[in-house]
Order: structure tokens, then sequence, then C-alpha cells
């Protein structure tokens, strides 16, 4: 079970920008373990976008970066899979563990759930948290994330 989880204190201690957690689970396990004061109106866009990039096939590779807790999410397709890596850049940089496969439509699934309800949750608690520009992204990003995958294997 793939699950993104966004942490709730930047609701109760609203700011310009919200800054929490979040957490990449695999199976109950936290890929993102030291992500505790990310921009989330940073972080949640660029994984919705990346992801998103990958499911419709515009990309092979993303990348997100959680600058607070120095770590870069790596994303790259691989036929009907996205494989994850985490590499720390704290000195020296390193990957936290070996690239993890996950199934596409279930990380799909998983980011679209949580940005949607992170759009929704900043609608109401922090309305200038997002600029338009980067809303308008966001939602576009949450559209594409709603269309059917291509069905084309991508060579190994």
């Amino acid at each position: 079970m793939t699950r993104i989880r966004i942490g709730q204190r930047w609701k109760r201690e609203p700011s310009a920008s919200p800054l929490d957690s979040i957490a990449l689970e695999l199976d109950g396990v936290n890929l993102l373990s030291g992500a505790v004061e990310e921009p989330l109106a940073e972080v949640i866009p660029a994984l919705v976008e990346a992801v998103a990039a990958l499911h419709v096939g515009a990309r092979r590779m993303a990348q997100v970066s959680l600058t607070d807790a120095h770590l870069e999410l790596v994303l790259r397709r691989v036929g009907p899979d996205i494989e994850l890596s985490v590499a720390s850049l704290a000195r020296p940089a390193h990957l936290l563990r070996p690239p993890i496969k996950v199934d596409t439509e279930e990380l799909t699934k998983a980011t679209r759930e949580s940005g949607q309800r992170f759009l929704q949750d900043v609608a109401k608690v922090a309305p200038k948290a997002l600029s338009p520009t980067v809303a308008r992204k966001l939602g576009e990003a949450l559209k594409g994330l709603g269309k059917p995958a291509p069905h084309k294997e991508d060579p190994p």
C-alpha cells in the first residue's frame, strides 16, 4: 500500500507558507523520514507534477527536493512501475536505501488524493499560501493524474 501523508500542524498554526512534515509510506515504511519541516507549498506541487509527468509518459525521470531535510526523491519510470530512490545530500551524500519499485497506478492514486486534499485544505486555511500560478499548475497536474496512463511499455 502506497500512501502520502502530510502533517496537520500547519492547519492549527497557519502562516504565509505552510511548513510541516511529509511522508511517503510503502507498506507502512516512511521513505522520507526526517522530512518534518518542509515548505509544503513547494514540495506538494513538485511531487504532483513529477508523478503526473511520469504517469502520462511526458518524462522518464523526475526529482523532488526536500530542502530542509536535505533529501532528494528521485523517480524513474521503468515499464509499468516507478522506481523510487531517496538520496541524502548531507555530507557525505548517499542513497538512504536501494531503489524500490512501486506500481505507477498506486503511486498516482496516492499522489492525486494527497494533492487534492492539500489544495482543498490550503483554500480553507491559508488561501494566500499558494500563488495563483502555482495553484493553477497544481490543478493542471492533478487533472493529468486523473487521465488514464498510456499502455506502451518502456524498454528496460
